[in-house]
């Protein structure tokens, strides 16, 4: 399922195929920092159980596991809540979402120099 099935192809900029393409690739490189953080703490929590068995370490790495399932999750969800949103932005939405972003990215000095 593509993003750009609500856009006539024709219609788009290649600053607006561009910036869809960016957002894409910035909502899976949050989930891979999600991911990376979620099983860092698994594998601290797993290896805390096997080289510290005493029992206050052994609820820290147990914390530190059942940590790492939640950031896991949530990333996931969260991946999954920002696709959900961009496959199902009106291709006026985008556009005006991408005009704003764009209007707030120029200084006040490049915006007296068209005048």
């Amino acid at each position: 399922m593509s993003i750009y099935r609500k856009f006539k192809i024709e219609e788009l900029t290649l600053r607006d195929y561009l910036a869809l393409e960016r957002t894409i690739m910035s909502n899976e490189r949050t989930l891979l920092a999600y991911l990376r953080t979620g099983i860092a703490l698994l594998i601290a929590g797993i290896a805390g159980t096997h080289i510290l068995p005493q029992k206050s370490w052994l609820i820290i790495s147990l914390s530190a596991v059942v940590a790492g399932l939640i950031v896991v999750g949530l990333g996931v969800q969260r991946f999954l809540v920002v696709r959900s949103r961009l496959n199902d932005a009106s291709p006026d939405a985008t556009a005006d979402i991408t005009a704003t972003n764009v209007s707030q990215s120029v200084s006040p000095a490049d915006k007296n120099e068209h005048h």
